[in-house]
Order: C-alpha cells, then structure tokens, then sequence
C-alpha cells in the first residue's frame, strides 16, 4: 500500500504472538528498506512504514519466516484473537491449538482469495487478555456449556452485539468457518457493490441462512445472553505478563529492539499483540517498566495520550494537511482533566474528511482541511463543526476553554454539557470563557 511517506506492509503475526528474534528481525527491516516507523495496527498487526522497495522489503519478511512463502496466502481474513490465554489464569481455555488450526485451514480454503479485504474472523479465549470488544465478522468465544468447553458462534459484532447462531466444539472451528465464509460468498456473489462485510450478508439474507450452513456442526442453541468479559486494561505488571501501549500504536525500530531484550532477559522470549494496540511481554514483571518508558511506552490506564485517535497526517498521508499526532499530543498535554474518563476516545484529530484513525464519535473531533482544523463536539466524522479554520494554536485555546466550562458547570463529560445547553449556547458559553481567560 503507498503513503505519502512510501509503501507500507503490514505483518499478521500468528496467534498475535512474537518472539524476540522476530522482533529484531522486523526492526532491521524496517531499517534498511523502511524510514523505521513501526505502527501496530487495531487488528494487532504491524505496520512497516516508509519502504521503498516493496518487494524487497517483502522478500526480506519471507526470508525472516515473518510473511508465508506464498504471497497468495495473505489473501486469508484476519484472525484477532486473545494472545495470551497460555499465560492468563483466568482464561476459559488456551486457543492456542484452535487458532493454529483455523491459520492452517484457511488459505487451503478454495474461496478464500475472493473475499473482501476487510474480512476479519475472531477467536476470543476469554480472561484478562480478551478480545470481546473486536469487531469481527464471524466469532468465536469461548464459554463454559455444560461442565465442557464449546465457542459460541456469532456473526457481525462484538461480544456483545454480534448475532449468536449456536455453539461448536473447538475441533469444528474450521468447519464452521469455511461453511459461513462459503454462504457469505453465494450470498455476495450477485451483489457484490451492496455486501462486502458480514452485516450486508446478514440483513440480506437473515442469520437462518447461515445457520441452516453450519447447523450440523452446532450442538446447543447459543441465544442465551454471555457473562460480561473481566475488565482489565493490561497494563503495568500483570500475573503473567508486563502490558505496555503506545501513543497512536507508532513505535520504531529502536522500541522493537527493546521490547525483544526485556521479552529475552526478564521474559519468556516473546510478546503478545492485542487489537487495543497493547503489548504484552509474557513472564515479564515491573522491573521492565524503566527499560520500556525509555522508548517511550506507556504503563498506566489512566495515561491521556491512550484517549488519543490521529491518523498519520501530513508527511504519511497525501490528503492530510494537518501534523494530526503532533497537535493530538500538545492538545494532551493542555487538557488531561477533559481526556480522563471512560470510553475508548476523548480527542479525535483527522487529517482530512474520510477520518481512517477513528470511525466512532467522540466529545472533541478536529477535522483537518487545508492547513486548518474544523471543531465539532460530542461528534462523529462528518457531523456539523461549531468552529470551522481554526489553526492548532487556535483549536488547541478552543478546547481549553471547553475544560473551562466542563469546571465551572460542574458536567463530567462533554455529552452531558450538551444535554443541557443547546449548540448555540454551549457556543457562547466556551467564546466567553475563551476571552475571559
């Protein structure tokens, strides 16, 4: 794929697993045929950015066992999955085995290159390390049914949301997969401008078609509501692993390098990816928390840059206009009170209208355009601006003013101030503040 700053490749480690030797592989790649960006992705893959030579860098992933030897099998969906169920006691069951399988399996598919590239399928093992907020379209969660361990089968969603067609045994996992792949693709195949994920297929054709595929391969029904996930972020020193993060996932090769010397002189040798842009280094205690910072890791929950969405911006984007991520962080570092709280994004800056970073609504979303930013609140891309050529410095007093008022209205969150006060008024509210101050 080509970006303002050169081509980029994406590397899937298997399971979401990496060992350290691996991980030195990828950070001399990224050096000699990259500018040693590294981004980890929300599909816990890793981003080399900068290349030059395709596929030279390509062939250089082949040679390190860190891409397969036939370019056709990355053509297989996604698999996200909950990377350390071996090292999470409160796992429902290691996927280990599960997974290995289902990689195998799928690229032997014979309608697997035919599949739209968004195709993602998730195998969730549950514990502290889950992966229940993925959005997949098929799922496979992991559940106690009966004394027994079964995966209940979902399609389009997350955990939460996805619709629940039954449960399997692990050893069906393939099956089920290629029999709801394979009606996704005869329901597709006439309509192909109006489905390309799951959820077009579903409300096309209803779940009792794809459960009418598998349904040999089900044996219980899978209506009932699953219990909620634990909650955990990961981070810090975790039973079985050290959790870091990075701002916006952008690392580089020298963070590479030394996350393979903690995994290898205080882990167990590897790391696990999560979707969350978390990196976890199995067997790994607090004592890694020095080594990592240096690199720039984050170790706390509670960090305002982990309630950041950017995209690359200017320099990596050719429509962006805008530094996103430079502007994101001094935005951060003026309101951290307005970027603590819940929900996964507090500041959304994008670099151009088709917002990639982020899809979801957020209480302040900065839209770039030609050098300046549009200003909406409690908004997802697209949504009407209160402000509209606003250069950062600008958006950067804007947003202040709107802590301000968060403060002296006594609200928690943006959403709650606008439960109150009306556009206008919150327009005028956040002008007065900002010429008062």
């Amino acid at each position: 794929m080509a970006a303002a700053d050169g081509l980029l490749l994406r590397v899937r480690p298997t399971a979401g697993r990496l060992t350290a030797g691996a991980l030195r592989q990828l950070a001399r790649i990224a050096r000699e045929h990259g500018n040693g960006a590294v981004v980890l992705t929300r599909r816990a893959k890793v981003e080399l950015r900068g290349i030059g030579d395709g596929e030279a860098a390509a062939a250089a992933l082949r040679a390190a066992d860190l891409a397969p030897a036939d370019p056709g099998a990355e053509a297989r969906p996604d698999v996200i999955v909950s990377p350390a169920t071996d090292l999470d006691t409160g796992a429902d069951c290691d996927i280990g085995p599960v997974v290995e399988a289902l990689e195998t399996a799928l690229p032997a598919w014979p309608g697997v290159r035919e599949l739209p590239a968004k195709m993602a399928l998730v195998v969730d093992g549950g514990g502290r390390a889950h992966v229940a907020d993925s959005d997949g379209d098929i799922r496979f969660d992991a559940v106690r049914v009966g004394g027994s361990i079964r995966f209940r089968v979902a399609l389009a969603g997350t955990r939460a949301s996805a619709t629940p067609l039954g449960y399997c045994r692990a050893a069906m996992l393939p099956t089920v997969a290629e029999g709801l792949l394979a009606t996704f693709d005869v329901v597709r195949r006439d309509r192909e401008d109006e489905i390309w994920r799951m959820r077009h297929a579903l409300a096309a054709a209803g779940a009792e078609r794809f459960e009418a595929a598998v349904g040999d391969a089900l044996d219980a029904d899978g209506s009932e509501e699953l219990p909620a996930p634990a909650m955990t972020d990961g981070l810090g020193a975790v039973d079985g692993w050290y959790g870091a993060a990075f701002a916006f996932g952008r690392l580089d090769a020298a963070a590479l390098e030394r996350l393979a010397e903690v995994a290898q002189t205080q882990g167990r040798g590897d790391i696990r990816l999560l979707p969350t842009r978390r990196v976890l280094v199995g067997g790994a205690g607090g004592q890694a928390a020095a080594m990592l910072r240096e690199v720039g890791a984050i170790e706390r929950a509670d960090d305002p840059r982990l309630r950041l969405e950017a995209c690359s911006g200017l320099g990596g984007c050719t429509r962006a206009t805008t530094m996103t991520r430079d502007d994101a962080l001094a935005l951060a570092a003026q309101v951290p009170d307005l970027l603590r709280g819940e929900g996964r994004c507090a500041l959304h800056v994008s670099g151009c209208a088709k917002s990639c970073a982020y899809s979801g609504a957020a209480p302040v979303i900065l839209t770039g355009h030609e050098g300046r930013y549009d200003l909406a609140l409690n908004a997802a891309p697209g949504d009407e601006p209160l402000w509209r050529g606003l250069d950062a410095a600008q958006a950067g007093a804007y947003v202040k003013a709107l802590e301000g008022v968060l403060a002296r209205e006594g609200d928690d969150t943006v959403a709650a101030l606008l439960a109150r006060l009306d556009r206008d008024q919150l327009r005028q509210q956040v002008e007065r503040e900002l010429t008062s101050g």
